[in-house]
């Protein structure tokens, strides 16, 4: 007897949000802890950061696994493995008595959130190829706000009740989403009879390497953002700490915005413009930002405004990039989602340790590697926007213009 498919809801899409954005929430309601953290172990800034720099490792590798895991054992017992890993690092880090077992905490926990990775295999499964653009646009707003209000929170929670509370906090939150797994989460992976899980199957599709390296190229952009705002805000500009809140506010709320406009017109056009309009977007704001701080400019509404458009330009590149490499090879969703992801977070790792290498001797490194990126992404997508090869264009949506 068959199951009965998940039918698209404001829940399911609500969990597969929230789902997806754990890793993140819980890296930003950390951070605000670390100086705690510091104090509580008497450590040293470059030990502390392992808890950040080494989960970063953990999630990107174990998305390897969950991906094509998922395509062997279905998406719910995933989600239930994941989750609970999760909960278990979580419950480490809150109990840890030294700091490696806090970084191993981290470490469980992130590989765990990795996971969510496969929440976009889901998006594939439930709302098809012609819902998915609309789907992970909302998704990936989830993405820009819940990590905001996430670091917003973590300073907040650290000052009122100990930099122990953030991580009790955060194994909660994961138990809340597995009890919202066991009941309302049912099977979604197509009933295709075994599955032999291929972590490298993606790969071996053109159409899949094309989306995911605009995707990872995208990608790239935002952490290189993320990685040079806080020197140029903190120790170029000399202003407090808050300040750089404010450009990450920006960025953030800049994301969520490109993702509404994709959910709007992302029907209506080929995956391949949506990618060309958004990668146009952020190559121009980071441009603009470069040309005003050259210009002598050197002010907070400088860098704040730009990095807002760029935010809005990935966040129009990015549900689209990822929509178009998951409907690559629909057979194997999960293997897409997780090596789609591997690739994201390899790529951001790089360029956020190049750009915090080169912002020590140049304050524009930053401004120029999102132009770069952004440019090679708009690069990649040109020749099928314009139509010198055929555009993508998902099954069920209108023709591509």
């Amino acid at each position: 007897m068959s199951r009965a498919a998940p039918q698209p809801s404001a829940l399911l899409l609500g969990f597969l949000a929230a789902y997806i954005a754990a890793g993140p929430a819980a890296t930003q309601l950390m951070l605000p802890a670390l100086p705690a953290v510091q104090e509580t172990f008497g450590a040293g800034v470059s030990t502390v950061q392992l808890a950040v720099s080494l989960s970063f490792f953990a999630m990107a590798v174990a998305t390897l696994a969950w991906g094509p895991a998922s395509d062997r054992f279905g998406r719910r017992p995933v989600a239930f493995a994941g989750l609970g890993v999760f909960i278990a690092g979580s419950v480490l880090c809150w109990l840890a008595p030294t700091l490696p077992v806090l970084i191993l905490g981290r470490v469980i926990q992130a590989a765990g959130a990795a996971s969510g990775a496969t929440a976009r295999a889901i998006v594939q499964d439930v709302y098809g190829a012609a819902g998915a653009v609309r789907a992970l646009s909302i998704v990936g707003m989830a993405m820009a706000l819940v990590p905001m209000a996430a670091a917003v929170a973590g300073g907040f929670i650290s000052d009122a009740f100990g930099w122990r509370a953030n991580f009790l906090g955060i194994a909660a939150i994961g138990a809340g989403m597995l009890a919202v797994t066991l009941v309302t989460l049912r099977e979604s992976r197509p009933e295709v009879g075994p599955v032999r899980a291929d972590t490298w199957a993606p790969l071996r599709q053109p159409m899949f390497r094309l989306y995911a390296l605009q995707s990872a190229l995208s990608m790239g952009a935002f952490f290189a953002f993320i990685a040079g705002a806080p020197h140029m805000i903190v120790t170029v500009l000399e202003l407090p700490a808050r300040a750089y809140g404010l450009v990450f506010i920006a960025g953030g709320i800049g994301y969520a915005v490109g993702g509404l406009l994709s959910a709007r017109f992302g029907a209506r056009h080929s995956i391949d413009r949506m990618v060309l309009a958004g990668a146009s977007i952020a190559a121009l704001a980071s441009l603009v930002m470069a040309l005003l701080l050259l210009g002598g400019w050197w002010h907070l509404w400088a860098i704040a405004v730009p990095c807002g458009f760029v935010g809005l330009g990935i966040g129009v590149v990015q549900p689209n990039a990822q929509a178009g490499a998951i409907a690559a090879v629909p057979e194997a969703a999960g293997a897409a989602s997780g090596t789609l992801s591997f690739l994201q977070l390899l790529t951001g790792a790089a360029v956020a340790q190049a750009v915090g290498v080169l912002m020590t001797h140049a304050a524009l490194a930053m401004p120029l590697a999102i132009a770069l990126l952004s440019a090679a992404t708009w690069l990649i997508a040109l020749p099928r926007a314009v139509g010198r090869t055929p555009r993508t264009r998902l099954p069920g949506t209108a023709p591509p213009r």
